[in-house]
């Protein structure tokens, strides 16, 4: 299982051709985490569903973003997970699907 870097973006669905699909479990690397996440299209779908998942035990996610844009979209999330994960649930039409993950650090302001 790969850690994910505080700052590094990481294609964890990486020019999938568009098909129903899930990426690997990924550690992320804090107790408290915010991961931006981006859905990019090699040519736009006609529809797709995809979930971004965690777990803290890596057997058990729930679904914590579902994106249904086919024009791509990018969002964010804080949790205090251990695992994230990315599914394509289904898709139609199109060519690739990327998902990037960035986890970053949790910044408390005073």
């Amino acid at each position: 299982m790969e850690l994910l870097q505080i700052g590094l973006a990481r294609n964890v669905l990486d020019a999938i051709e568009n098909d129903a699909v899930e990426s690997s479990v990924f550690a992320l690397p804090a107790n408290a985490t915010v991961v931006e996440w981006q859905t990019v299209f090699g040519e736009a779908p006609d529809a797709i569903d995809i979930d971004i998942l965690t777990s803290t035990n890596g057997v058990d996610f729930e679904v914590i973003e579902t994106t249904t844009d086919v024009s791509g979209e990018t969002g964010n999330f804080v949790t205090a997970a251990v695992f994230v994960q990315a599914i394509i649930n289904s898709v139609t039409g199109g060519t690739t699907t990327t998902v990037i993950l960035v986890p970053k650090q949790v910044t408390i302001e005073l």
